[in-house]
């Protein structure tokens, strides 16, 4: 047998291994303007590629990270009544984002959470979704986006309903 011998297979085979796991691990986004986006907004929306940035990690163990991240700090950073009241019914999987830290534009991780928690008179809200956006590591908490309010400018009782006289 000539050639590699045992070290040399091992060798190339962890080499080409490291050269495939790179290339797993990569999201492609696209640049439109200063915006990021999944999908191309114009036909000439440039494509770049995302690579995991995560210090000694995959990008599977960043996204448990952040998820775990997003459930323990969420509900403190979402601004609730009693945020040690919070029931979290579920935290998606974290999907590559956009968004301002300061004037700065970054790329993050964001997970929705869905959560219940008492409000100001003790009583549990209903299930809202809160976006917790957290570094590409998944080790820090960016910010916790909390959902708009439901609109109530909806039909209105008719004059003299309700009123009295």
């Amino acid at each position: 047998m000539h050639g590699f011998g045992v070290k040399g297979v091992r060798a190339s085979l962890a080499a080409a291994l490291a050269l495939a796991g790179g290339t797993a691990l990569a999201q492609q986004l696209y640049r439109c303007g200063n915006t990021y986006s999944q999908v191309p907004c114009a036909a000439n929306a440039e494509p770049k590629l995302l690579r995991d940035n995560s210090v000694g990690g995959s990008a599977a163990a960043a996204a448990q990270n952040g998820r775990d991240l997003c459930r323990r700090q969420a509900p403190g950073a979402a601004g609730l009544a009693d945020p040690y009241s919070a029931v979290i019914e579920s935290v998606s999987d974290g999907k590559h984002d956009t968004i301002h830290v300061g004037s700065e534009m970054v790329v993050a991780r964001r997970f929705d959470v869905a959560l219940n928690a008492k409000n100001a008179f003790g009583a549990y809200s209903g299930v809202r979704t809160y976006h917790c956006f957290v570094s590409e590591d998944g080790q820090r908490l960016l910010k916790v986006q909390v959902p708009a309010e439901p609109r109530t400018d909806g039909p209105t009782a008719p004059a003299g309903i309700g009123r009295r006289r």
